[in-house]
């Protein structure tokens, strides 16, 4: 369910073709792969750029130019020019180019990157319960500031349903938040593509009939059992005692 959720927006925010998308946390290091090698000569450099704005670039023999507003303390480039960002900002989102330049400008590979804070916590809420001897109706509400969505479920002594399935909101951040029914708790989860949190409620805390089968229990059924042998052994006991009474032998 959780890697669902994750993967949900996926399409709705792919939006470089041909690109492909890294989420990564705030705080966290973006590290960018070429996948092919590459060989540089005197008529050819390599560079990094981020919206059309170069990172760095290199040369053969040459010594590498970085470009404002990047520092030497945040930038490094491995071997074969995979690029390494350090603690990166949300300012560092973005459309990402590997471009092999010479006669003609070489897109080698392109990365659209979102850098996501955590999610906030998760809170589910029992707006109303509404219990019978038969049945047991909960109506929750699964928020996070400033989006909730409510979801009801219904139960009886055998199983419980959620109406209308699964409640999914995508909130204008881009994230999920999801209430669903997972075997007798209710779960409200929050999440974007680099963390989740969710809150859960035991159904049975709520509602105490769920679980109580009307049939009876095994040991119901050995005592009523045991009981019926007994009367027959009394009423056999007994004819036999009234045949050997009015026998006149």
């Amino acid at each position: 369910m959780t890697a669902v959720v994750f993967l949900l927006v996926v399409s709705l925010l792919d939006l470089v073709k041909g690109a492909e998308h890294v989420f990564l946390e705030q705080g966290t290091d973006l590290h960018l792969h070429v996948k092919k090698h590459i060989q540089l000569d005197k008529q050819t450099d390599f560079q990094w750029k981020h919206n059309n704005s170069r990172i760095v670039k290199y040369f053969k023999d040459i010594k590498p130019i970085l470009y404002e507003p990047y520092k030497a303390s945040d930038v490094l480039v491995f071997d074969n020019y995979t690029l390494l960002l350090k603690n990166v900002k949300h300012n560092n989102s973005g459309n990402y180019d590997a471009v092999l330049s010479g006669k003609t400008d070489t897109i080698v590979v392109k990365y659209k990157v979102t850098v996501q804070d955590p999610v906030s916590p998760a809170e589910l809420t029992v707006e109303s319960v509404l219990d019978s001897s038969t049945s047991c109706n909960l109506t929750m509400t699964c928020s996070t500031r400033p989006s909730n969505i409510s979801s009801t479920v219904r139960c009886d002594t055998e199983t419980c349903s959620q109406e209308g399935g699964e409640q999914l909101l995508i909130t204008k951040h881009g994230d999920s938040l999801l209430v669903y029914l997972s075997n007798e708790s209710v779960i409200c989860n929050h999440s974007n593509h680099v963390s989740w949190l969710n809150d859960t409620r035991n159904i049975k805390h709520l509602c105490p009939l769920v679980g109580v089968s009307k049939r009876p229990t095994s040991i119901a059924i050995r005592a009523a059992v045991t009981l019926a042998l007994l009367l027959l052994a009394v009423v056999f006991t007994i004819y036999i005692l009234r045949k050997r009474a009015c026998d006149p032998r």
